[in-house]
């Protein structure tokens, strides 16, 4: 039982029996007098009036949301090794037939130079720039070709065995090998195609030629050989590989 004493309008707490009795209660009944000392006892509040606090609402963690997910990088298909097609207009080649020994040609070396179509080589055969089979190039001429530049950039091929420039003849579409010098109409330059190999161009006044094959007959008309000709378009044109040697 707690005790408290008023004297004289001021309030002296006493914890007679409770220690932890620290502040006033909201129902303590005061007396009176203000000059006496009365005890005053403090009114027990009954238990049937008491309201539970409410227990307080926790709120629901919000939910993460789950990462997107991460899409697999699309699959590489298999490079076509045999044929490839550019375009309609463009011819179907075997990209099989290019020589894994085929190189970029660069000045100061030889090389072989390859149709890649009739997979003939270009060679001087009885004076006579033509193409032949590859097996027989060691008993048909010179089909080794020395890869020169010109102080103005153009490239020229000169034969391993004559000497001579590959060139236009000047008269109409041909081509021969017979140049001792390196002028304009033995300049080439070449355009490496998305196929495999390079088109030949060789300079034509103030334009470029596509160098191409077509067959002739001979002196006695009983057998045809390769020769060079002019290509109307790039699409028409042979694809050339240079094999060093």
């Amino acid at each position: 039982m707690n005790a408290i004493w008023e004297w004289d309008g001021e309030e002296i707490w006493h914890a007679m029996i409770s220690p932890e009795f620290g502040e006033k209660p909201n129902n303590v009944i005061r007396s009176s007098s203000s000059s006496s000392c009365t005890m005053i006892t403090p009114l027990s509040t009954p238990a049937s009036t008491l309201t539970a606090r409410p227990t307080p609402t926790i709120k629901p963690t919000p939910t993460t949301k789950p990462a997107p997910a991460i899409k697999p990088p699309p699959a590489i298909g298999p490079t076509p090794s045999q044929t490839a097609t550019v375009s309609d207009s463009e011819q179907v080649y075997d990209a099989g037939s290019i020589s894994p020994y085929s190189s970029v040609p660069e000045p100061g070396r030889t090389y072989m130079i390859r149709d890649l179509d009739s997979e003939r080589v270009l060679t001087v055969a009885d004076g006579c720039l033509t193409l032949t089979l590859a097996p027989d190039v060691g008993t048909t001429g010179g089909w080794q070709w020395h890869c020169e530049e010109h102080t103005s950039g153009w490239l020229g091929f000169r034969n391993a065995v004559s000497g001579k420039y590959i060139g236009h003849n000047n008269r109409g579409a041909g081509y021969v090998a017979k140049a001792v010098r390196f002028r304009s109409w033995e300049y080439f330059v070449l355009r490496p195609r998305q196929l495999g190999g390079y088109n030949l161009c060789v300079k034509w006044g103030h334009e470029l030629k596509f160098v191409g094959t077509n067959t002739d007959e001979n002196k006695n008309g009983n057998e045809s050989m390769l020769k060079l000709v002019h290509a109307p378009t790039s699409d028409l044109a042979t694809r050339w590989e240079f094999i060093r040697v």
